[in-house]
């Protein structure tokens, strides 16, 4: 009004305040005011004087109310609320599938290395039943070293090679040695690979010419040779079943030869009885597990394994011919026979954890995070 543009010239407002430079109202000023038919627009050239006529004009329109301004902005708030709630969700989504996809992967590593674990300490647990039988032969070979005489002729008869050693404290030695080793079939002493002796008795067939056995005759040439406990099998047992020998050399010479070799003390296991005596099957059971127990011929890859043992949950495995199921770990058992050996699979009952993300596992992380940027848009919208 008037009266208000005077009352600044009156005060002395500075022209151009605050973005000039405070000087006094010059008189050719204050009668541009007076004189000016609009006393606002005076005021305006007065106080910006860079103000041009449009900016002027657009001044003197009437000013968006807050209201109005909301309503102009309204729409780019809910959209920018329904992006914000979807890029939440899918990043919640991305996060929780991953979490999940990790967790359930590390599951079935975690189960396969103890599923690993148990195989090996099983197969640590037969091998050393294998070396306890290595010195129970041992001690029947010592018996043996100690009754005999000469050298056998390996290539002469049966009834030339053969040699009783007359010792009445066999039965109580022999005795004593087969009650420390579970599982054992019989322990023997062969000179010239000819079962002369035996415990228990007739615990095999009585003067069994044990080199003239096509399957057996490489095992004592490379016990000549070796001069060391050597395991052999898993072989058929003139008893019946799969059995392994384990035989100790005896030497009347100097030289690992057979000129020199006198025989050995053996021990031999039926494997079965051998694994049924450590109680393989139950205690795989007991912890969770399913076990196969089988021979396979290393020289004949299409022969079909023999299984030997096996527990009740793997019954359907076997009768599929099936030695090493999916998901399954297999150990080979240690013997030093390069053309058989023996094997042990191992399972775990129910199967192991697949390491995938099932549906419900998806749903549990999906649902509650799409619901919740719902409820942050839905939120956003009745607000805005």
């Amino acid at each position: 009004s008037n009266s208000f543009c005077t009352l600044l010239v009156v005060l002395g407002v500075p022209r151009g305040w605050p973005w000039s430079d405070r000087h006094p109202l010059k008189p050719e000023v204050l009668t541009s005011l007076r004189n000016a038919n609009n006393p606002r627009e005076g005021f305006v050239a007065w106080l910006c004087p860079t103000a041009t006529t449009e900016t002027n004009t657009h001044l003197s329109d009437a000013m968006p109310s807050d209201f109005s301004k909301y309503l102009a902005a309204r729409p780019v708030v809910r959209a920018v609320a329904v992006a914000t709630a979807v890029f939440a969700a899918v990043v919640g989504v991305a996060v929780g599938i991953s979490v999940i996809t990790g967790a359930a992967s590390a599951e079935r590593s975690t189960a396969l290395t103890e599923l690993e674990r148990y195989a090996y300490s099983w197969q640590t647990k037969v091998g050393t039943r294998l070396t306890e039988a290595s010195s129970m032969a041992a001690a029947g070979a010592a018996f043996a070293s100690g009754g005999a005489t000469r050298v056998p002729d390996w290539n002469a008869s049966l009834h030339e090679r053969n040699q009783f050693i007359n010792n009445d404290t066999w039965p109580i030695i022999a005795a004593s040695l087969f009650q420390q080793i579970p599982g054992v079939l019989s322990l023997q002493v062969q000179p010239s690979g000819i079962v002369s002796m035996m415990w228990p008795p007739n615990s095999a067939p009585q003067n069994l010419d044990t080199w003239n056995m096509a399957h057996l005759r490489q095992g004592w040439i490379d016990l000549a040779r070796g001069g060391v406990p050597v395991t052999v099998g898993p072989h058929e047992l003139v008893q019946g079943g799969m059995g392994l020998l384990v035989r100790y050399p005896v030497y009347l010479g100097p030289t690992h030869t057979l000129a020199d070799l006198w025989g050995g003390g053996v021990v031999v296991f039926r494997v079965s009885d051998m694994l049924n005596a450590m109680n393989i099957t139950d205690e795989h059971v007991r912890d969770g597990y399913e076990v196969i127990c089988y021979a396979q011929d290393l020289t004949n890859a299409t022969k079909r394994p023999s299984v030997i043992t096996h527990s009740a949950g793997a019954t359907e495995h076997v009768l599929k011919g099936d030695v090493r199921p999916h998901d399954s770990f297999t150990v080979r058992l240690q013997t030093a026979d390069p053309k058989n050996g023996l094997f042990m699979t191992t399972l775990k009952s129910g199967g192991l954890p697949s390491g995938k993300t099932g549906a419900a596992a998806v749903a549990a992380v999906v649902l509650p995070t799409a619901a919740a940027a719902a409820l942050v848009a839905a939120f956003v919208f009745a607000v805005a």
